[in-house]
Formats: structure tokens, C-alpha cells, sequence
């Protein structure tokens, strides 16, 4: 879950909340900036979300198919 530290609309505690309603592994990061951090801070979001990913994410796109 990704939130910025200085937003007023979403604290820590709602973040956290989200933790309960996952049926997988939950993590939380907050990057510096407001409720809408991710417009300055986009590069570093995607940096850190495909390092997460990491081998989940696939080597390569599958072929299409023809229908």
C-alpha cells in the first residue's frame, strides 16, 4: 500500500487497516508529499513497485493468440 506522508485524507491507521482485508502478504510505504504524492513522485513509486514485484513479474509478454 502506497500513501503519502502528508496526507490529511489517509493517516497511518488507515493504511494499516487495508492490511485486514488482504488475503496475502501486506507491506506499506509512504513516500514524502500529500495526497496526491504520486504526481512528483511517480519514478520512485514504479522503481519500488517493480522491485517488489521482482520475480512475479513475467520475463516476457505472452503471444497473442488468434481468435
Amino acid at each position: 500500500m502506497y500513501s503519502g506522508d502528508s496526507d490529511t485524507d489517509v493517516d497511518e491507521a488507515a493504511v494499516a487497516a487495508w492490511s485486514k482485508v488482504t488475503a496475502s502478504a501486506f507491506a506499506a510505504r509512504s513516500f514524502e508529499g500529500g495526497h496526491f504524492y504520486l504526481t512528483e513522485k511517480t519514478p520512485a513509486l514504479l522503481g519500488d513497485l517493480f522491485a517488489r514485484l521482482g520475480s512475479a513479474a513475467p520475463r516476457s509478454l505472452p503471444e497473442e493468440r488468434n481468435a
